[in-house]
């Protein structure tokens, strides 16, 4: 890992350590949420969770989403960022395909973003 980012050992680890840690970030979203408690139950405990929501969001294609989008804003290669996404949105052995993607990235609302 330190050599594919051209780190020494001790700048790449915590960034493979948050690579790892983000493997489930997606279970954050809003459709998550809902499959696993409930939308009445979710609602109940505060959270606001927009009308449409996709309860079959995989939750691990958000991770790969939100950690691609992020590593990328964080000055990683396109290329890269899209590599070790991909690697944490498979990690269930299940990969998406990039129409799926696509049409994800597209639906906000179920990702968990505000817009």
């Amino acid at each position: 890992m330190a050599e594919i980012l051209d780190l020494e050992w001790d700048q790449a680890k915590p960034w493979l350590l948050f690579i790892i840690a983000c493997h489930d970030l997606g279970k954050a979203c809003p459709g998550f949420q809902c499959k696993e408690f409930g939308p009445i139950h979710v609602r109940e405990m505060g959270l606001k969770i927009p009308g449409g929501v996709n309860l079959k969001v995989h939750h691990g294609f958000v991770s790969q989403i939100a950690l691609k989008d992020f590593l990328i804003e964080n000055d990683w290669s396109f290329e890269l960022a899209d590599k070790v996404a991909d690697a944490v949105g498979c990690h269930h052995g299940e990969r998406a395909t990039p129409s799926h993607l696509k049409h994800l990235e597209g639906d906000r609302k179920s990702l968990g973003n505000k817009d």
